[in-house]
């Protein structure tokens, strides 16, 4: 079982196409008024799930915004959509940067209960991944894959412009896995 801790309207999902239901996903968010809604309703720093369950990795893509302006967190009905076919929603603001680490650190602590295996993405928005990452390895978490992604940037002024904004997928393991995994090499 994968969790989505942070499924929003499932757009990652649906970039390839997946518009049916995906088996072996579970899909949390807390925002209720979704056009895609999440099976769980539930903030994910606190998880309302067993923690006995077999899940074998966590999908973690929080919001990078801070201090947007309410035009960009403008919430209009889903079939809204800009010419290159993306959603003009846009969810989650923080009003610091010390409250967004906070929850990201909130956050991935809450799933170290629950998985061994993390898939963190991370837009290079107003914090660099460098000042994020200490965090999870302060906690247990050891870097086992990354991939740099910059997706075209469109706007009017600029066709086919790179944006300046990194992003990031980063799969994480718990440090106690990769020990075990080791202590058992011949």
């Amino acid at each position: 079982m994968i969790l989505d801790v942070t499924a929003g309207n499932r757009v990652m999902w649906r970039m390839w196409g997946r518009t049916k239901p995906i088996e072996g996903v579970v899909f949390i968010d807390k925002e209720r008024d979704l056009h895609f809604p999440p099976d769980i309703i539930a903030d994910n720093t606190h998880l309302p799930i067993r923690t006995d369950l077999k899940i074998d990795s966590i999908i973690f893509d929080p919001p990078w915004g801070i201090n947007l302006p309410p035009w960009f967190l403008n919430k209009k009905p889903f079939n809204n959509e800009n010419k290159w076919g993306m959603s003009t929603n846009y969810y989650g603001d923080f009003k610091s940067k010390r409250e967004l680490i906070t929850y990201i650190h909130k956050a991935q602590t809450e799933f170290k209960n629950y998985t061994e295996r993390l898939c963190f993405k991370w837009g290079e928005r107003n914090i660099s991944l460098w000042k994020i990452l200490p965090f999870f390895v302060k906690d247990g978490w050891i870097e086992t894959h990354r991939i740099k992604h910059n997706r075209l940037f469109h706007n009017s002024f600029a066709k086919n412009s790179k944006s300046k904004n990194q992003t990031y997928w980063i799969v994480f393991q718990r440090t106690k896995t990769i020990i075990c995994a080791e202590e058992k090499k011949p």
